[in-house]
């Protein structure tokens, strides 16, 4: 009996898996357990990366204030995990120091 393209691409990931145990040296458990954690960073980091888009999203509103944005500590925290606010502020400095430059 010929196998389903389902049944064969199944077929094909197991072996897969298999080999993988195999390379590695990890027993199934193990393995779950790695994919269990990496996919729990990655959630978290998408959770992190969706915070900073909407951070920069209510910079572009009208009634976007930097007063609601400090009053919020999940999107200053959000920006400063991103490296957002580092940058601004350097690029605030930076600016700084032009306007001294050009005084003199």
């Amino acid at each position: 009996m010929r196998k389903s393209p389902a049944e064969a691409e199944e077929g094909a990931q197991e072996t897969e898996f298999e080999r993988f145990l195999q390379e590695s040296g990890l027993n199934e458990a193990q393995a779950m357990g790695l994919l269990r954690a990496a996919y729990g960073r990655q959630m978290q980091l998408m959770e992190r990366a969706q915070q900073v888009l909407a951070a920069v999203r209510a910079i572009g509103d009208e009634n976007f204030t930097i007063e609601a944005l400090q009053s919020n500590p999940e999107a200053m925290r959000a920006l400063e995990e991103g490296g957002l606010r580092a940058a601004a502020m350097n690029a605030v400095i930076a600016a700084y120091e032009k306007t001294l430059q050009l005084k003199k």
